[in-house]
């Protein structure tokens, strides 16, 4: 390491101190050391559920004890006090379907903090608190990080250059908004994911990163190891590079539906993932719930043909029966259509969940979009736990858990946006689409893979379109 970067023993002694660290240069790897030279539990905050599970298990790799620590999302934290303390923090945080305003959130949890009594609880909870990725916090989240740093010692980390959650409100602007508050300490700029794996790529890296922020094109004709370039195509250019590619493996798109289109092309051998609001999920709910049993089932198969390879062909005589009210005469699926007769007469909903684990089954039906696909299990499986609850209530406490808990499983093989991966690390990224991100998508996209790299784009030179 280089004598200039921030030590584990610097960071644990600042009251208020902030980090600059480019992709791969070991921010959850200073967090983790850090914590090794601090007094009882810290609190650890980040923006994804992906970000908690990669905190997570670097945590559990370096060593470090688990009631030493305490992670999750800044989202799930603030939830967690505005909801326990609901008269404090004066605001509504969830509309009448149970959706939390995210608007009220950060100022609800702000409410309950400032309080004497939300004071003294931080305090006696926590001893220290880490915010990682800091670029991506909006001015509402930087507001309840300083209402924290007053309480207890906080050391945040970032890079603007991977700042890519501009969607998501006002993000925090470096100069005016962080470093006067927080003292800077040096920069992290060794390229450790790489050092290992591929110390060529990872200098490569270091020198395209620079020419990102000076806002320049990037050339990828002189290219390092493991590094390969191939001009845009599509069909079978990409089922080959994804079916060849070994180890952990991130297929890279710009469009959620992209993802999932090449995952079902892939015929379930890659996870598509969801985005966090699960909107196709709750598009779903919304329809359920309002529609006649019959309606109910239909579009139970909506929603399981867009989690699953050949399903609506597969069941599309079953289909075309229970539209037209007819009796379905084959031997095939008899017995699923024998459950789909029972619910629509009954309503029980135990029969939708034999419904979904004989659709689970069917011989060469593949599922290329796992969370979406557990969910509908989980929430049905709840629902008759719960009978006095509706789905949508469910699903959100469901969702909510997921954040608190950020317990988000991220699978070998997946295909993703740019802002779900972030702080995931993989050992191929294969860019789908690389001259349709946007810069810093691009630069998050190339970090992704700690041994190969793979870019597709309509030409050997990028020309990032910088503001």
């Amino acid at each position: 390491m280089h004598k200039e970067e921030t030590t584990p023993e610097l960071l644990s002694k600042q009251e208020r101190a902030v980090v600059i660290a480019a992709a791969g240069c070991g921010k959850t790897h200073l967090i983790a050391e850090t914590i090794k030279y601090t007094f009882g539990r810290q609190l650890i905050l980040t923006h994804t559920h992906a970000g908690v599970h990669s905190i997570r298990n670097k945590l559990k790799k370096l060593g470090i004890k688990a009631n030493n620590y305490r992670v999750e999302t800044i989202a799930g934290f603030a939830l967690r006090y505005a909801s326990a303390y609901p008269v404090t923090c004066s605001y509504q945080i969830f509309n009448e379907d149970e959706s939390v305003l995210y608007e009220n959130l950060y100022s609800a949890a702000c409410n309950v903090i400032k309080n004497q009594s939300g004071r003294k609880i931080v305090s006696v909870s926590y001893y220290g608190l880490f915010v990682d990725e800091y670029q991506d916090c909006t001015l509402d989240q930087h507001k309840l990080i300083l209402l924290l740093s007053e309480i207890i010692p906080t050391r945040i980390l970032g890079d603007d250059l991977q700042g890519i959650f501009d969607f998501a409100g006002e993000i925090v602007d470096w100069d005016r908004d962080v470093f006067p508050v927080f003292t800077k300490l040096p920069d992290l700029s060794t390229p450790w994911r790489w050092i290992l794996a591929n110390k060529n790529m990872g200098n490569w890296l270091t020198q395209l990163r620079n020419k990102i922020i000076d806002k320049e094109s990037i050339y990828l004709s002189d290219l390092p190891n493991n590094t390969t370039w191939y001009k845009k195509e599509w069909s079978e250019q990409i089922k080959q590079l994804l079916y060849g590619a070994k180890g952990a493996t991130v297929g890279i798109i710009d469009i959620d539906n992209k993802a999932h289109k090449i995952a079902n092309y892939l015929k379930g051998q890659y996870n598509s993932m969801e985005e966090i609001e699960r909107r196709t999920l709750f598009d779903f709910l919304k329809k359920f719930e309002k529609g006649s049993r019959k309606d109910q089932i239909l579009e139970l198969f909506v929603v399981s043909t867009k989690c699953m390879t050949k399903l609506g062909s597969e069941l599309k005589t079953i289909i075309n029966c229970v539209e037209n009210n007819r009796t379905f005469r084959g031997n095939k699926h008899q017995g699923l259509f024998k459950n789909i007769e029972n619910y629509i007469q009954t309503g029980h909903i135990p029969l939708i969940i034999e419904i979904l684990k004989y659709i689970g089954t069917i011989e060469g039906v593949k599922v290329y979009r796992k969370e979406l696909w557990e969910d509908l299990r989980k929430l049905f499986s709840s629902l008759t736990l719960n009978p006095e609850e509706n789905l949508i209530s469910l699903a959100r406490k469901q969702i909510e858990m997921y954040s608190i808990k950020g317990c988000r499983q991220v699978y070998n093989k997946t295909i993703s946006r740019p802002f779900l991966i972030k702080g995931l690390e993989f050992n191929h990224a294969i860019l789908l689409d690389a001259d349709a991100l946007k810069p810093k998508e691009l630069y998050v996209a190339l970090t992704r893979g700690s041994n190969y790299l793979t870019i597709l784009s309509e030409d050997r030179i990028i020309r990032p379109k910088y503001k």
